[in-house]
């Protein structure tokens, strides 16, 4: 049974209902929200009867001769070499794909197609392995590639752009990768332009990027090892309202597939270049849509860069069995492997299962959401939230994650912060207090601010222990206690602007009426400090990363400021780089920023004390 290209793709056309819908005008989204219909791995190839299949028996490796009665009559695998590494695995995925292709996956994509036309769709997009490959001909290759386009994409509405991202069955084959590419950059670039009305700069691998509305998509080649251009085009564009990742190959590590270790930033890729990428997709908290795996897959990333999710997507519909919903419960405490263990501290949410099907994504200002469809199924089996606008914004900004239960801590005064800029005001003062105090012996945290003015008061901040400011007289200030012997060191005023309780203590500074501290030092009362930095220079409208380090033990606390070398150098005076707390509280009760500014992040890392994150 020899089977032409043409007869395959008739039989084709009269295998799923996909083919007969009628084709109507592509729907517009509005801008500020969308839908984008998902197929997972498709591996397109030749249709097969299940007689010929049943002809051959794969728990015993085929002869030769068996894989070249196959190889005379396929539509792509006739110049194939049967005598090449891995023919046996290859050609058991022939035939697996001819017995889906046949019917089953018509079927799926056919329904996909339905929801196209019955929902509004910007786009479809197809994350790689959208064909079979093992070719043996770059004609032949790029004409499997032709083909598997008109077959999956016939049924969907006229002109929809159809986006696919490189997969390594894509260019697998005897000159398969440049007929890939000599095929997939400029039908990219067509599709692209129809879907944005904006022709993209590029659409060359390792990785490229377009605007669909307020949103940055961007493509990469999985198996690259030039992460850090992935890292670059993502932070190119820094005013996107949502970032989406379509890589073949997941990023997050699988614990159950063979394909571990080969997968985003794996095996070709250094841990740092990783931790590179994954430090760039928590900022962004970015989407990552991946295949690869044939699983259904998905991840939710918190951690103190930020945090992401991905959706691992599978179309190899193999079996009736595999058209599951997926389970209803959080599966997390069976993530593990060797390769997940780079993944598993900030990972807060993981469903598996091996179901086949089709996806729908959502993209609106308040959440993004993926809905799967099992096979062929119309109905979604279950809505996963890729992000959501509470997950990145708590109703009051900060969680402190120190605490078993966790509690959130409020600001006063208020802080007013947006959350697609992560910014918020802080003119004036400003200081943050958690709704429980954070038990422990030590507390880290760390923010970045830049100061609008200079302090023109030494208005003391009540009840906080630990505070940096800009100065009147243009150096940093720390709130500390202090005794006689650094009197000089604050600035005393008779502003009217002056508290009457900062007046108090600056007459007790003049006369010396100051008493003894805890400490046994003389005069052990709150004042502002004068302090420098090596390589710092103090100044208004600058952004500084500063590091509180408070120990509750010795009631010290220090700062550190990050200078233009990215490391940390500490605010100090004659010699000291340690301040007392400014109240003797032994848990974190509140730490104050003055001089007005702008923060623009606040978090923290918890050695049994507090920590915080902006979620």
């Amino acid at each position: 049974m020899r089977l032409t290209r043409r007869g395959f793709m008739k039989g084709a056309a009269a295998g799923g209902a996909m083919f007969a819908l009628p084709r109507l005008a592509r729907a517009q989204g509005s801008g500020s929200s969308y839908s984008v219909a998902v197929l997972g791995d498709t591996h397109f190839d030749q249709a097969l009867e299940p007689e010929f299949i049943a002809s051959y028996d794969l728990t015993t490796d085929v002869s030769v001769d068996d894989m070249a009665r196959y190889t005379a009559q396929s539509t792509y695998h006739a110049n194939w070499s049967n005598t090449e590494s891995g023919a046996q695995t290859h050609f058991s995925e022939f035939l697996r794909n001819g017995d889906m292709w046949r019917e089953r996956c018509p079927r799926l994509v056919a329904a996909s197609a339905v929801l196209a036309v019955s929902r509004p769709t910007r786009f479809l997009l197809q994350v790689g392995d959208l064909v079979q490959g093992d070719c043996g001909k770059a004609t032949v290759h790029k004409q499997m590639l032709q083909d598997a386009v008109a077959a999956i994409r016939g049924g969907f509405p006229s002109g929809l752009p159809f986006l696919t991202v490189l997969g390594n069955h894509d260019v697998r084959g005897t000159g398969a990768r440049n007929a890939y590419l000599n095929f997939a950059q400029p039908f990219m670039s067509t599709e692209i332009t129809n879907l944005t009305g904006v022709t993209p700069g590029s659409t060359a691998y390792p990785a490229y990027s377009f605007r669909l509305d307020d949103d940055l998509w961007v493509f990469c080649d999985f198996d690259t090892e030039d992460t850090g251009q992935i890292c670059d085009v993502i932070d190119a564009d820094p005013s996107a309202r949502r970032v989406f990742l379509v890589t073949h190959g997941p990023f997050t590590a699988s614990a159950v597939s063979s394909y571990a270790n080969w997968r985003l930033a794996g095996r070709n890729v250094t841990a740092a270049k990783r931790l590179a990428l994954y430090k760039t997709l928590s900022r962004r908290h970015a989407i990552v849509l991946s295949g690869h795996t044939h699983l259904t897959d998905y991840y939710w990333h918190v951690n103190e860069y930020g945090g992401f999710s991905e959706m691992t997507v599978n179309s190899v519909w193999t079996s009736e069995g595999r058209a599951t919903s997926v389970p209803s419960h959080d599966m997390l405490d069976d993530y593990a492997s060797s390769a997940a263990n780079f993944f598993k501290p900030g990972l807060k949410r993981y469903f598996h299962n091996s179901a086949a099907g089709h996806y729908r994504l959502n993209v609106s200002d308040d959440e993004v959401t993926m809905e799967f469809y099992p096979g062929a199924a119309t109905t979604p089996g279950r809505i996963f939230t890729m992000w959501k606008r509470e997950a990145v914004k708590p109703s009051r900004w900060v969680n402190e994650r120190a605490l078993v239960t966790g509690t959130t801590g409020a600001w006063s005064e208020s802080v007013d912060y947006g959350w697609d800029t992560e910014k918020a005001s802080i003119a004036g003062d400003r200081t943050f207090t958690p709704n429980k105090q954070s038990s422990g012996k030590s507390a880290t945290l760390t923010v970045k601010m830049q100061f609008t003015d200079m302090a023109t008061t030494v208005d003391a901040p009540e009840g906080v222990q630990a505070a940096v400011q800009l100065g009147a007289g243009g150096s940093f200030q720390v709130w500390t206690k202090g005794n006689v012997a650094n009197v000089e060191m604050l600035p005393i005023s008779n502003s009217n602007s002056q508290s009457d309780s900062t007046k108090a203590m600056a007459g007790k500074l003049k006369t010396g009426n100051i008493g003894t501290g805890n400490n046994g030092n003389t005069g052990n009362i709150p004042m502002w400090v004068d302090v420098e930095a090596e390589g710092v220079v103090p100044r208004a409208g600058v952004e500084y990363t500063f590091r509180f380090k408070i120990d509750y033990e010795t009631r010290l606390y220090s700062v550190s400021v990050q200078n233009a070398g990215g490391g940390f150098v500490p605010l100090g005076a004659n010699g000291e780089t340690s301040f007392a707390l400014a109240s003797n509280a032994t848990r974190l009760s509140s730490v104050q920023f003055k001089g007005g500014g702008v923060l623009t992040s606040l978090t923290g890392d918890h050695a049994r004390g507090l920590g915080m994150v902006i979620r």
